[in-house]
């Protein structure tokens, strides 16, 4: 789905091989790399990890949320990507997906929720990628 620029890759694999003479030849302090006993490097959140962390987490808070409210909310898998995507272009992370998603939802709860009489059931609400383009402009 996401693909990384060499670039990126070759600088990922820099940092996960960097020891503390390279550290210091790039300009942190000798007195201070001893008192840090343990170094590692972080890579950042990928399309993919953002499209998994929001359907695990925040689909679900979303969709036990919706159900307070009388609503089946259903994410289609293009709105999940849809957003994954943006919120990897925007660089806003895992937090960038809960609030797209809330701007979405957020209205539809709101304003159909409690609508269903008694007995009735769940309303059914799908998010679709086009939901998601329009709320994302």
């Amino acid at each position: 789905m996401f693909t990384l620029s060499p670039s990126t890759l070759a600088r990922r694999s820099f940092l996960q091989h960097a020891k503390t003479e390279d550290y210091i030849r790039n300009g942190m302090i000798r007195e201070l790399m001893g008192r840090l006993h343990i170094r590692t490097s972080f890579d950042g959140l990928t399309g993919d990890d953002l499209a998994d962390i929001l359907r695990t987490t925040h689909v679900e808070e979303e969709r036990a949320s919706c159900e307070l409210f009388g609503i089946d909310l259903v994410v289609s898998d293009e709105a999940v990507a849809a957003i994954s995507k943006n919120a990897a272009e925007d660089g806003t992370g895992a937090r960038g997906l809960k609030g797209v998603l809330e701007n979405i939802v957020g209205p539809i709860k709101y304003e159909q929720g409690g609508m269903n009489k008694e007995g009735e059931g769940l309303l059914k609400v799908v998010v679709d990628e086009n939901m998601c383009l329009s709320a994302m402009r």
